[in-house]
């Protein structure tokens, strides 16, 4: 009985500090009804700006990048990324991106990956010309994304490389 105390309380000890080490890991959950928006930051000032989304900041988004999903409650939200300003409508689960072209903010419905086996290739047509499509590089231009009109997008699972 006392050899099986002791190491209980070995084990305990053992334990504790492997399972601290864990929490920086992964991020946190999101809250129930969360819905998920990222920012596409093209801008015409070609400077990084500050998304705000009901009133909470996040991280800066330099120009030419993508951010990161963010998770928000679902609903009506005010959004304010620079200087423009929008009120978004997000569905709960929904995936959302928010690209900011000229002195608008252009709001796309992201489809959700539902395979994990796969990847997803997303084409925004952020140009003015409908029926943008990605091609493959060689020679046989085999269509990846079907022509997808201006301001929006499509999508396509992949076999992952």
């Amino acid at each position: 009985m006392k050899y099986l105390l002791l190491s209980l309380a070995l084990l305990a000890f053992f334990l504790t500090p492997a399972q601290a080490a864990d929490d920086g890991l992964y991020d946190p959950v999101a809250p129930a009804g969360s819905a998920f928006v990222r920012v596409i930051n093209t801008g015409l000032e070609r400077s990084a700006v500050e998304p705000e989304i009901r009133g909470k900041k996040y991280d800066e988004v330099e120009y030419g990048a993508i951010g990161p999903y963010v998770p928000v409650p679902a609903g009506k939200a005010p959004v304010a990324i620079g200087t423009l300003g929008k009120d978004i409508e997000v569905a709960e689960g929904g995936f959302y991106s928010l690209a900011v072209r000229g002195n608008d903010v252009i709001v796309f419905k992201d489809a959700a990956l539902t395979d994990p086996a796969k990847a997803l290739v997303t084409l925004y047509n952020l140009t003015g010309r409908d029926g943008l499509a990605l091609k493959t590089a060689d020679d046989k231009k085999i269509e990846i994304v079907p022509p997808v009109a201006s301001k929006k997008s499509g999508e396509r699972p992949i076999n992952p490389l």
